[in-house]
């Protein structure tokens, strides 16, 4: 009878951060991954000799021009296209692949991919039941998620990969 409080208080703690997370999902900003700075351009007087003033200072002119400080392009899948797979399906924001090469190979090659582009792996699963392998990845920044997914049943020769961008 005396352990129903501390069971609820640990229901309304975990309860409660979920709905943090829900929220702070939620009203996330998306912030672009590339960025713009500006290239400064001076245009000189055709005296050098005369004295500055406003009517014959330099022009300077503002372009801007875009500066990507991200490694590779968070938007292209073609970027975790598995080396040597072949593609069965391709979409803007997934890839279906099949390879021969080993489960274990392929889960260590995107993790480390994942990680290469300064995206923290936050899942990170292999489980093997009955000759079945299915081996989860995902991760996540302030561009974009990245889902991976590496199964090969018993019966087949041919692992698939499945990754998906958000």
């Amino acid at each position: 009878m005396k352990y129903w409080p501390v069971a609820l208080s640990i229901i309304l703690i975990i309860a409660g951060a979920f709905a943090s997370r829900q929220y702070q999902v939620r009203t996330m900003k998306t912030v672009p991954a590339e960025v713009l700075s500006e290239k400064v351009t001076t245009t000189p007087t055709s005296d050098p000799t005369q004295a500055l003033s406003p009517t014959n200072a330099p022009k300077t002119t503002l372009t801007p021009t875009p500066e990507n400080n991200m490694p590779g392009n968070f938007t292209d899948i073609g970027q975790f296209r598995y080396p040597e797979a072949k593609v069965i399906n391709l979409t803007a924001q997934s890839i279906s692949l099949e390879s021969s090469d080993n489960t274990d190979n392929i889960t260590d090659w995107y993790k480390d991919k994942i990680e290469s582009l300064g995206v923290n792996v936050k899942t990170f699963v292999k489980a093997t039941t009955n000759d079945k392998v299915l081996n989860k990845l995902a991760g996540a920044n302030n561009n974009f998620e990245i889902k991976v997914e590496v199964s090969q049943d018993s019966a087949e020769a041919k692992v698939r990969i499945t990754v998906t961008l958000k």
